[in-house]
């Protein structure tokens, strides 16, 4: 379950690079262009800010609510517990890869609106999403635990980790403080 996870969002970050070929033929400028209309041109300064604030506040409110699971009781059977929370991964998974890429998408329709650095504004947009892919969106050990924290709040066990055949994570240092 976890690669097919992991196929399915780096699939998602991949199509970003796609885009951005696609989006390279498409905002190019014409056979004869003027001076300033070069494809590298920066973007004003404040459709960065705007991609950049979106980013933020989509971390923001991924933290808040992209990791949000049904907690597992105590006494639930380990096959309910393991199914349950295997859905809930899935689900949150899917739920966080989709506010990631929101920004990327915005950016499209900002490229066309914007005069000046209509293919920088995709890149800048598609950069944020990525960034939040990677730190929300693409399975990780620090995103199951994150999950499995949520999903073990009331007490009960999720077994998350065996439904995954993922190794105990190791006491650390970090850990044992």
């Amino acid at each position: 379950m976890l690669i097919s996870l992991r196929l399915t969002v780096g699939a998602m970050m991949t199509f970003l690079l796609f885009m951005a070929l696609a989006l390279y033929f498409v905002l190019a400028p014409g056979s004869d262009p003027q001076p300033g209309e070069g494809l590298l041109d920066a973007p004003q300064l404040w459709v960065v800010g705007a991609l950049v604030a979106a980013g933020v506040a989509l971390h923001l409110l991924i933290t808040l609510v992209g990791y949000r699971t049904p907690a597992i009781a105590p006494g639930t059977p380990p096959d309910v517990a393991g199914r349950t929370s295997a859905g809930a991964l899935s689900a949150g998974t899917m739920l966080r890869a989709a506010l990631s890429e929101s920004v990327a998408l915005a950016s499209v329709a900002l490229a066309f609106l914007v005069s000046e650095g209509s293919y920088v504004t995709y890149l800048v947009g598609a950069a944020v999403s990525l960034a939040l892919f990677v730190l929300h969106a693409f399975p990780t050990a620090r995103t199951v635990d994150r999950t499995q924290a949520s999903l073990e709040r009331a007490g009960g066990t999720s077994y998350l980790r065996e439904r995954l055949r993922l190794p105990a994570p190791r006491a650390g240092a970090i850990q044992e403080l």
